[in-house]
Parts: structure tokens; C-alpha cells; sequence
């Protein structure tokens, strides 16, 4: 009897640690799979940040080169450009997006950037951007004063006289100061006590305007001319960058059906 009890226990010994092996095999083989998945979408993510990475340094480049706009960073932040802006950067984005899209499985939206051109100051939520990118007018959105103020400067081929710039209107939020160069003459506006200032030529033609309303300022040309626009004496609110907002970049990993929008930093 002693027998059969001890030969009871090896068999249920035997069974339990037989149950045990499969249990530390079954959950061996589940782990197994879930680090299968967790290395799958590890490398998903990371071809994701690869491609994403490329295509915004390849707009990058393409503003930096292609846009006409220069940019010049420090405690006031400087933007120049012709108006009205005939570069041809809508050609060559349109160019790279069906690249993007014939080489990769990535579909793009630009639109904003084709038309907008955003171009943020970040943390000081400012943006300098056109209506209608190639137009003549310039706007820059500021949310805060969190500047002193604007200096504008315009130069032209055309003839001005002492009397050329104009100004008008109540001081605003922030100051606007003016400086134009023509063919023969300068003209400035700098008392920094008036909202508008309006270039003419000698002859009485327009040649631009600008104006601040509030904090923010319009800038338009009506004859061609190229424009500096500096924002003064930014406050000291931690590293400044300049850079596209994520809205302006869309795209579409159609391969993995993911869809994300994309910061590009310009500066």
C-alpha cells in the first residue's frame, strides 16, 4: 500500500511539474511574440523618423535657398525679402512633394506653406507670414508684447525726396520706426509716435505702405521694392527658434497608416 501511495505522488509530482514547464513555456512563447511586436513597431517607428527627419531637412533647404526670405537671429529678429516676392519656391515644393510621393508611400499636404509661408518665433508666439506667397504684403501676428517695437526699412530705384515718408496715426502697442533709400535721396520716419508711414516718389506715385495695429504689423508695396523688417528687442524668454508650425507640414505613412504633422526649425 505504502508503495502505490509513494507512486501516487511521484506520478502527481511528475504532472505538476510537468504543468509547470508548459506554463513557463507558454508564457515564455507570449513574451516571445509580444517582444516580436514591441521590435516590429520599434523599427516602424523608427523608418517613420527617418523618412519624416529627410523630408523636413529637404524643406528646410528648399525654404532656406528658395524663398528669398533671409533671416537673422538675435535679441531683435530680422526678416528680408523683395516685394513683391516673384521667387519661385512653389515650383521646387511642388517638385519635391511629387518626389516624396512617386519615391516613398507618403502623401503630402503643403498647402499652407505654398501659400502662407508661416514662419514662427517660438516662445514668443510671433509669426511673419504673406497672404498669398509671391503677393506684395507682408504680416507679422504678434499675440503678446513681448517686443519693443518695429523697424522697417525699404529701399527702392525709385526718386525720393526729403518728404518721401509720411507718417500718420496714434502710436499703437508697440512703436514702428521707418527708414526708405531711393535712386537719389533717403527719407525716415523715427519719432516712433505714429502707427503708418507711407512712401511716395518724387513724383507722387506710392511705392509702399506700413502700418501697426496694436501689436501687430502690414507691410505692402505697391512699386517693386525689397523690405527688412526688424522685431526689436525681443524679451528673454529662453532659446528663440524659428521655425515652419507643425499645421504648415501634413503627412500620410500610407504603408503604415499612420498620419502626423511636422515641425520644421529653420533657425
Amino acid at each position: 500500500m505504502a508503495e502505490v501511495k509513494k507512486g501516487i505522488f511521484y506520478t502527481l509530482g511528475f504532472l505538476f511539474l510537468a504543468g509547470l514547464i508548459l506554463s513557463l513555456v507558454a508564457i515564455a512563447y507570449k513574451n516571445f511574440n509580444f517582444s516580436q511586436e514591441r521590435f516590429s513597431e520599434i523599427l516602424i517607428l523608427d523608418k517613420i523618423y527617418n523618412i519624416d527627419s529627410s523630408i523636413k531637412n529637404g524643406f528646410k533647404d528648399i525654404i532656406n535657398i528658395k524663398s528669398g526670405i533671409t533671416i537673422n537671429k538675435g535679441a531683435s529678429i530680422i526678416f528680408s525679402e523683395p516685394l513683391p516676392n516673384m521667387n519661385n519656391i512653389n515650383d521646387v515644393l511642388d517638385e519635391y512633394e511629387d518626389f516624396l510621393e512617386s519615391n516613398f508611400s507618403v502623401l503630402v499636404n503643403i498647402e499652407d506653406i505654398k501659400t502662407r509661408l508661416p514662419l514662427k518665433i517660438k516662445p514668443h508666439e510671433i509669426e511673419y507670414f504673406h497672404q498669398d506667397f509671391g503677393d506684395n504684403t507682408i504680416n507679422v501676428n504678434a499675440n503678446e508684447t513681448n517686443f519693443e517695437g518695429y523697424t522697417v526699412s525699404v529701399t527702392t530705384k525709385e526718386d525720393l525726396k526729403g518728404n518721401s515718408c509720411v507718417a500718420s496715426g496714434k502710436k499703437q502697442d508697440v512703436y514702428l520706426v521707418f527708414y526708405a533709400s531711393g535712386k537719389n535721396k533717403d527719407c525716415s520716419e523715427n519719432g516712433k509716435s505714429k502707427s503708418k508711414v507711407d512712401l511716395y516718389s518724387s513724383s507722387g506715385q506710392q511705392i509702399a505702405t506700413v502700418s501697426v495695429t496694436g501689436n501687430d504689423l502690414s507691410a505692402s508695396s505697391f512699386l517693386p521694392i525689397n523690405i527688412t523688417i526688424s522685431i526689436d528687442n525681443l524679451n528673454n524668454l529662453g532659446i528663440t527658434y524659428i521655425l515652419l508650425p507643425k499645421e504648415a507640414l501634413y503627412l500620410n505613412f500610407t504603408e503604415f497608416n499612420i498620419t502626423k504633422n511636422s515641425t520644421i526649425n529653420l533657425l
